[in-house]
Protein backbone atom coordinates (compact mmCIF):
# COMPACT_ATOMS: atom_id res chain seq x y z
CA UNK A 1 0.00 0.00 0.00
CA UNK A 2 0.90 4.13 -0.29
CA UNK A 3 -0.34 6.73 0.97
CA UNK A 4 -2.42 7.52 -1.59
CA UNK A 5 -4.20 4.09 -0.93
CA UNK A 6 -4.96 4.90 2.04
CA UNK A 7 -6.47 8.52 1.53
CA UNK A 8 -6.92 8.68 -2.35
CA UNK A 9 -6.52 11.95 -4.63
CA UNK A 10 -10.18 11.54 -4.90
CA UNK A 11 -11.24 11.56 -1.62
CA UNK A 12 -8.90 14.63 -0.86
CA UNK A 13 -10.28 16.69 -3.42
CA UNK A 14 -13.77 15.92 -2.43
CA UNK A 15 -12.54 16.91 1.46
CA UNK A 16 -11.51 20.09 0.02
CA UNK A 17 -14.28 20.75 -2.36
CA UNK A 18 -11.55 20.98 -5.10
CA UNK A 19 -12.99 20.33 -8.75
CA UNK A 20 -10.44 21.51 -11.06
CA UNK A 21 -7.08 19.34 -11.74
CA UNK A 22 -4.55 22.40 -11.58
CA UNK A 23 -3.48 21.33 -8.06
CA UNK A 24 -3.34 17.82 -8.09
CA UNK A 25 0.68 17.79 -7.31
CA UNK A 26 0.24 20.20 -4.97
CA UNK A 27 -2.67 17.99 -3.27
CA UNK A 28 -0.88 14.83 -2.99
CA UNK A 29 2.53 16.59 -1.83
CA UNK A 30 0.30 18.01 1.23
CA UNK A 31 -1.86 14.64 1.85
CA UNK A 32 1.96 12.56 1.70
CA UNK A 33 2.80 15.15 4.43
CA UNK A 34 -0.19 15.51 6.31
CA UNK A 35 -0.24 11.41 6.41
CA UNK A 36 3.65 11.48 7.39
CA UNK A 37 2.72 14.43 10.15
CA UNK A 38 0.31 12.68 12.05
CA UNK A 39 2.21 9.50 11.86
CA UNK A 40 6.05 10.96 13.26
CA UNK A 41 3.41 12.45 15.80
CA UNK A 42 1.36 9.19 16.79
CA UNK A 43 3.68 6.34 16.25
CA UNK A 44 1.02 4.33 14.14
CA UNK A 45 1.52 3.08 10.77
CA UNK A 46 -1.85 4.35 8.89
CA UNK A 47 -1.25 1.72 6.08
CA UNK A 48 0.02 -1.33 5.44
CA UNK A 49 4.02 -2.05 4.17
CA UNK A 50 7.08 -3.33 5.04
CA UNK A 51 9.89 -1.05 6.86
CA UNK A 52 13.16 -1.81 7.88
CA UNK A 53 14.88 -0.61 10.88
CA UNK A 54 18.85 -1.09 11.83
CA UNK A 55 20.05 -1.93 14.80
CA UNK A 56 23.60 -2.27 16.97
CA UNK A 57 22.43 -2.39 20.36
CA UNK A 58 21.48 -5.99 22.26
CA UNK A 59 17.94 -4.51 23.75
CA UNK A 60 15.52 -2.67 20.68
CA UNK A 61 12.72 -0.68 21.30
CA UNK A 62 9.94 -0.38 18.51
CA UNK A 63 7.77 2.29 18.54
CA UNK A 64 5.63 1.97 15.72
CA UNK A 65 2.21 0.14 15.85
CA UNK A 66 0.89 -2.01 14.80
CA UNK A 67 3.51 -4.42 13.86
CA UNK A 68 1.26 -7.28 11.84
CA UNK A 69 4.40 -9.43 12.04
CA UNK A 70 8.25 -9.28 12.89
CA UNK A 71 9.67 -10.78 8.85
CA UNK A 72 13.45 -11.52 9.85
CA UNK A 73 15.83 -10.10 12.04
CA UNK A 74 19.24 -10.44 9.61
CA UNK A 75 22.87 -9.49 10.64
CA UNK A 76 25.59 -8.43 8.37
CA UNK A 77 25.88 -11.54 6.96
CA UNK A 78 22.33 -11.79 6.21
CA UNK A 79 22.16 -14.83 8.42
CA UNK A 80 19.31 -15.31 11.16
CA UNK A 81 19.82 -13.56 14.70
CA UNK A 82 18.11 -15.60 17.12
CA UNK A 83 15.70 -12.97 19.97
CA UNK A 84 13.37 -12.68 21.73
CA UNK A 85 9.82 -11.12 21.55
CA UNK A 86 7.98 -9.11 24.54
CA UNK A 87 4.84 -7.36 23.09
CA UNK A 88 3.50 -4.60 25.52
CA UNK A 89 2.84 -0.80 24.72
CA UNK A 90 5.82 -1.40 22.32
CA UNK A 91 7.38 -4.38 21.16
CA UNK A 92 10.83 -4.67 22.76
CA UNK A 93 13.34 -7.43 21.01
CA UNK A 94 16.22 -8.48 23.09
CA UNK A 95 19.67 -9.53 21.03
CA UNK A 96 22.33 -11.98 22.60
CA UNK A 97 24.84 -9.15 21.08
CA UNK A 98 25.72 -5.93 19.48
CA UNK A 99 26.27 -6.67 16.43
CA UNK A 100 24.93 -4.91 13.04
CA UNK A 101 21.26 -6.75 12.38
CA UNK A 102 18.13 -5.56 10.15
CA UNK A 103 14.95 -5.77 11.28
CA UNK A 104 12.29 -6.19 8.68
CA UNK A 105 8.68 -5.57 9.93
CA UNK A 106 4.88 -5.43 8.12
CA UNK A 107 3.33 -2.39 10.07
CA UNK A 108 0.36 -0.65 9.36
CA UNK A 109 -3.16 -0.97 9.38
CA UNK A 110 -4.16 -3.03 6.54
CA UNK A 111 -8.09 -2.40 7.31
CA UNK A 112 -9.37 -0.88 10.43
CA UNK A 113 -7.31 2.14 10.88
CA UNK A 114 -8.44 4.58 13.15
CA UNK A 115 -11.50 7.05 12.00
CA UNK A 116 -10.31 9.88 13.98
CA UNK A 117 -6.24 9.37 12.89
CA UNK A 118 -7.65 9.42 9.05
CA UNK A 119 -9.92 12.43 9.51
CA UNK A 120 -6.82 14.10 11.33
CA UNK A 121 -4.78 13.40 8.19
CA UNK A 122 -7.52 14.86 6.31
CA UNK A 123 -8.24 18.49 8.70
CA UNK A 124 -4.21 18.51 8.57
CA UNK A 125 -4.45 18.67 4.40
CA UNK A 126 -7.30 21.07 4.30
CA UNK A 127 -4.90 23.36 7.11
CA UNK A 128 -1.56 22.84 4.83
CA UNK A 129 -4.10 23.42 1.93
CA UNK A 130 -4.79 26.68 2.88
CA UNK A 131 -2.12 27.65 4.98
CA UNK A 132 0.67 26.88 3.03
CA UNK A 133 3.59 28.47 4.34
CA UNK A 134 2.13 26.82 8.15
CA UNK A 135 4.58 24.06 9.80
CA UNK A 136 2.69 23.92 13.16
CA UNK A 137 0.11 21.48 13.88
CA UNK A 138 -3.24 22.68 15.12
CA UNK A 139 -4.56 22.32 18.50
CA UNK A 140 -7.74 20.83 17.30
CA UNK A 141 -5.59 17.94 15.19
CA UNK A 142 -2.92 17.63 18.09
CA UNK A 143 -5.89 16.74 20.41
CA UNK A 144 -7.57 14.21 18.13
CA UNK A 145 -4.37 12.20 17.94
CA UNK A 146 -2.92 12.77 21.51
CA UNK A 147 -4.91 9.15 22.51
CA UNK A 148 -2.51 6.95 20.10
CA UNK A 149 0.80 8.48 20.70
CA UNK A 150 3.27 6.22 21.43
CA UNK A 151 5.70 7.70 23.88
CA UNK A 152 9.40 7.08 24.52
CA UNK A 153 10.82 7.50 28.30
Amino acid sequence: MTALDFISLAEAKNWLRVDFTDEDSIITMLLKSAIETVEKHTGQRLYKREESINSTSEKEELYVSPINEIISVLDEDDQPVDYVAVHGFNTTLTFEDCSNKVIKLDVGYASGCPESLKLACLNLLEYKYNNRSATDIPELIEEAIAPYRQYTW
